[in-house]
């Protein structure tokens, strides 16, 4: 049930998309604004699906299964065992939304641009939810700063636990548990950091070369918004200026055919009054 609640949710956000995708290019401008829209919803969409589907339907059967081995087995499990391997599995599964969020937006990066090439930069899209990128760094330090933790803690503490009623376990294995998990979440770390990086990076990038290319005299510029953080506000507002730039040029070109372009400049800059 809770893989068919999962592909439902996923269909049922996707399929303007595939619309979009599977229509010819005229049917194609009346789903663009709905298309678009849920393109640039999807990583919020699957960050929220994962931590609502995914972390009840792995969390109680993790559970489930702990409390049938210590009942038919001699691994006993306490109440605050129970409380910790729930916190553990809530904690890696926000963790992986949080993955998801990065993944899906950077796959929207490079689908958006090419669905607003076929309809214009001036269309009106849907309403999208905001994400700012306070709040998704945010998320991305707490997942780098608190899951290893969490994890590490609750493991340690069981292992020292299960030392103190076993103790011919030795230390050596949780020595050994401990350089491992070290280990594998400090690779872990460093690719979220390093999605995270590109999250940011790749906007800027794109404003800092938009911004040369204007500079060089390409007034024809144009940025498309692929997140809906502050950056879609800051390209929506580069490209008014471009356009703004784009048509005073062509109103100084056609105003210098017939007076001084001086004079032009003039009119242009002090809006008539050349007083």
């Amino acid at each position: 049930p809770t893989l068919l609640l999962d592909l439902w949710v996923i269909n049922r956000h996707i399929q303007p998309i595939r619309d979009f995708l599977d229509a010819t290019p005229i049917d194609a401008l009346a789903v663009a604004p709905t298309a678009i829209a849920r393109a640039l919803n999807f990583p919020r969409m699957s960050f929220w699906r994962v931590i609502a589907v995914h972390a009840p339907s792995f969390t109680v059967p993790c559970v489930a299964l702990a409390a049938a081995a210590s009942r038919y087995s001699i691994l006993t499990m306490t109440t605050w065992r129970y409380a910790l391997l729930g916190l553990t599995v809530v904690v890696f599964t926000a963790m992986h939304a949080i993955y998801e969020f990065l993944v899906l937006g950077a796959m929207m990066r490079r689908l958006i641009p090419t669905m607003v090439k076929l309809c214009g930069h001036k269309m009106q899209i849907a309403p999208v939810h905001r994400t700012s990128i306070r709040r998704q760094v945010l998320g991305v330090m707490i997942a780098l700063a608190v899951v290893p933790m969490v994890a590490l803690g609750v493991t340690v503490v069981i292992k020292a636990q299960n030392l103190a009623v076993m103790p011919e376990l030795g230390v050596l294995p949780v020595a050994e548990w401990v350089a491992l998990f070290v280990v594998l979440s400090t690779a872990m770390s460093l690719y979220l950091a390093l999605l995270a990086s590109r999250e940011v990076g790749s906007s800027t990038t794109r404003l800092v070369d938009a911004l040369n290319r204007v500079e060089a005299g390409e007034l024809d510029t144009r940025l498309v918004a692929t997140t809906t953080d502050e950056f879609a506000d800051v390209f929506r507002s580069f490209n008014q200026m471009t356009s703004g730039l784009q048509e005073r040029k062509r109103l100084r070109d056609a105003f210098g055919r017939y007076v001084d372009p001086e004079i032009a400049d003039q009119v242009l800059k002090r809006g008539g009054r050349l007083g």
